[in-house]
């Protein structure tokens, strides 16, 4: 995570925005909306189609006419049945929630000045320099949450992983597996002149693994460690999900050879 400081010297947390959050979600930042003029069919098949619970009324230059929700298109839809019955649909326009009664935000916004708003109201709505930027939902920001709690689960694993390892094939056994860093499991796995590596191979499952590979996706895992746990909030989404990527590709490494060992055993 991207840490600050408090004017001393000292790290603290950092202050997550709404824009933190928005560009993990497809909601934010690739807008989906209908026009003030298209039947409210238009709205409810891509509603359905996408699982959206609502969806933005754009008119020209994207300006904002309202937001269609289910509750907007069912009180919609009963109004228009009781006074224009021989008439078609409603259009969007008619059957939105207008922009007076949503909750509206700028990105740059810290996301804990809005939670209260966001789970009292279903959803809110992002801004930057004045124009639209997404939508955001309870949904989103628990996924959001949970990817990088689950990223840290995943290091955790990894790191138990490595851990036991160095213990049974690395010469200092004496270090204590809370002092251990990420080069600590560098240096006893794969330095020390190959020692650990050949006492690996000797147990079987490591055999079929070769050790210039496995030393790749060693560095390609402590770099992606190091991004997770100092996150940079101007990351794209998509690197952050590849340095998860290179964790989980370390670990089957690690799974698989130990796997075979305790099967020839």
């Amino acid at each position: 995570m991207t840490a600050g400081t408090d004017g001393k010297g000292s790290n603290r947390s950092p202050d997550y925005v709404l824009r933190d959050v928005c560009h993990a979600t497809l909601k934010c930042g690739q807008l989906d909306f209908v026009k003030p003029d298209d039947e409210i069919s238009v709205a409810i098949t891509r509603m359905v189609a996408k699982e959206y619970s609502q969806m933005p009324v754009l008119a020209a230059k994207k300006t904002l006419t309202g937001v269609v929700t289910w509750q907007s298109i069912t009180d919609a839809l009963l109004s228009h049945r009781s006074h224009n019955p021989d008439d078609g649909l409603p259009r969007c326009q008619d059957a939105c929630d207008t922009p007076d009664a949503l909750h509206r935000f700028q990105v740059d916004t810290p996301l804990l000045e809005v939670l209260k708003a966001l789970f009292d109201h279903d959803f809110i709505l992002t801004f930057e320099d004045g124009q639209l930027f997404g939508i955001m939902t309870p949904a989103d920001v628990v996924r959001w949450a949970d990817e990088r709690a689950m990223s840290l689960v995943e290091i955790r694993g990894l790191e138990l992983r490595l851990r036991d390892l160095c213990q049974r094939v690395g010469r200092k056994k004496g270090l204590q597996s809370s002092d251990m860093s990420f080069k600590d499991y560098s240096d006893c796995l794969l330095g020390d002149g190959g020692h650990a590596w050949n006492t690996m191979s000797d147990m079987g499952g490591w055999q079929g693994l070769n050790r210039r590979e496995f030393k790749k996706a060693f560095k390609k895992a402590m770099r992606a460690r190091n991004k997770i746990l100092h996150f940079n909030k101007e990351d794209e989404p998509d690197h952050y999900r590849d340095a998860r990527l290179d964790i989980a590709n370390l670990v089957r490494l690690v799974d698989f050879a130990n796997d075979r060992t305790r099967n020839a055993e």
